[in-house]
């Protein structure tokens, strides 16, 4: 079963852009965390200071400048997956 403190790390309400692309990178480890750790007091205190460690990267990254948009296939701003790849072949060569 999933930790409860979880919850706290999702991402999708934030709008694309710096603050989803941080807290994203901390809801990955949370998740790997909860997965691959025996329940117990240890694991509570990791996800509890991971989630402070989050609230303190987002609210940095409220600092930084807007993102390249995110893609609409895979989510990253490089465009180097294969949605995006598809995309920009279908589109033919750039002018």
């Amino acid at each position: 079963m999933a930790s409860p403190i979880l919850r706290y790390f999702e991402h999708g309400h934030l709008s694309a852009g710096p603050l989803r692309t941080t807290s994203a990178r901390f809801h990955g480890l949370a998740l790997e965390i909860d997965e691959t750790l025996p329940d117990g007091p240890e694991k509570s205190v990791a996800l509890r200071k991971l989630l402070e460690a989050k609230d303190a990267a987002v609210r940095a990254a409220l600092d930084l400048p807007p993102e390249i948009p995110e893609c609409d296939y895979c989510g990253k701003p490089d465009g180097s997956c294969a949605g995006c790849l598809a995309a920009a072949a279908s589109a033919g060569p750039a002018r």
